[in-house]
């Protein structure tokens, strides 16, 4: 028995799911850096 069985990036195809964490990451790096801006201008 063979199985049919192919690699997937949270459910996606490779090629989509990579760019997938890629954004998730971008959008991840956005805002703990504007959380950390906005601490920095608050401060007095």
């Amino acid at each position: 028995m063979s199985e049919n069985t192919t690699e997937t990036i949270m459910g996606m195809e490779p090629e989509k799911g990579r760019w997938m964490l890629v954004l998730l990451g971008l959008i991840i790096n956005l805002c703990l850096g504007t959380i950390y801006s906005w601490s920095v201008f608050v401060a007095p």
